[in-house]
């Protein structure tokens, strides 16, 4: 199993605080995460982080942080199998 994890960026959290109600939403979101995973130029604007677990059953993980504090934690498995 390996864990890679990036801090999120406005546009990221922004994208994650949505609410989350079709299909289409987690793409959505799926969408906008995948090229701050490639870029990952992340810096800790203490908004939160994402965990990319590879394994198995492959998953991402949200954090999200509001005056320090963690108030919304979600992942969801990713709809096809990562690899290294």
């Amino acid at each position: 199993m390996k864990k890679l994890k990036f801090y999120l960026s406005h546009n990221l959290f922004n994208a994650a605080n949505k609410t989350i109600r079709e299909k289409s939403d987690v793409i959505e979101l799926l969408l906008t995460t995948i090229p701050e995973i490639l870029i990952d130029d992340s810096v800790d604007k203490n908004l939160g982080f994402c965990e990319v677990i590879v394994d198995k059953m492959s998953r991402i993980v949200y954090t999200m942080k509001k005056d320090g504090m963690i108030y919304k934690k979600f992942s969801f498995a990713f709809p096809f199998h990562l690899k290294e």
